[in-house]
């Protein structure tokens, strides 16, 4: 599949006994870091409903927490079907 965003030089990785670069879609990059932020995000509020006993803040932090890391998976999921 072509990527109609701009490339990252290359990752270097191993396959079928010999070294090859592998370019990795920018926007790939991009949803990654969104999710990771999603999941600190999530983290801090979480932290902040704890410290104020506030459970409705707490519960929020805690959806956006495991939302960021569900999606961290899929992206592993898409990473490990595109090399």
């Amino acid at each position: 599949m072509r990527c109609a965003y701009p490339r990252l030089p290359g990752l270097v990785t191993r396959s079928n006994r010999r070294w090859k670069r592998v370019h990795v879609c920018a926007m790939a990059a991009v949803d990654k870091a969104k999710n990771k932020a999603q999941a600190a995000k999530g983290k801090v509020k979480e932290e902040a409903g704890r410290a104020t006993g506030d459970d409705s803040l707490r519960a929020k932090g805690r959806s956006d927490r495991v939302k960021g890391n569900v999606k961290q998976a899929g992206e592993k999921v898409k990473d490990a079907f595109r090399h």
